[in-house]
């Protein structure tokens, strides 16, 4: 093989490993957006009478809504960070919720710098059964459903999440 082949495909594998890794650091919508939007905000901004027309209780909610809540690819004119940071009018508001952390806020500025992309209906699948697999079980109506959810018992969605991680 000629250097300059050798050099090609380094360069090929390097930036598709940089590439790849960079997509794995991307916050996903299922997994790291909406469960933050549920515990900050869809208590006022969901489906059945959204304060200010704003919903944020779904994607496309969030992207599609009256009040359309996130510029994609530009978090600086999202409605959603202007007023989680105070350059609105800040939500939630101090005295009825706990507010994001910076992190927190970091994590959604990035998902909508990389584009606010939706999952994919596989990833979304994956990251709810590894949600349910790893809730906490309510005692009382475990041991009344134990018969009839033998099969669906924890280890089972655990070893489904991972078939669909890969």
């Amino acid at each position: 093989m000629r250097p300059t082949s050798v050099l090609t495909v380094a360069g090929i594998v390097w930036f598709g490993i940089s590439g790849a890794a960079r997509a794995a650091d991307a916050p996903s919508f299922t997994k790291d957006i909406q469960p933050l939007l549920n515990r900050y905000c869809v208590q006022c901004h969901a489906q059945t009478k959204p304060k200010a027309g704003v919903r944020l209780d779904s994607y496309e909610g969030i992207m599609n809504g009256r009040r359309r809540a996130v510029v994609a690819g530009d978090p600086d004119q999202s409605r959603l960070i202007l007023t989680m940071t105070g350059k609105g009018r800040l939500m939630p508001p101090k005295k009825t919720n706990p507010r994001p952390t910076a992190e927190e806020i970091e994590t959604i500025k990035t998902w909508i710098k990389n584009g606010a992309k939706k999952d994919d209906a596989k990833a979304a699948a994956a990251a709810m059964l590894r949600e349910r697999a790893t809730a906490p079980i309510d005692q009382p109506a475990a041991q009344a459903r134990a018969d009839s959810l033998s099969l669906l018992g924890t280890p089972f969605l655990l070893k489904l999440a991972r078939h669909y991680d890969d």
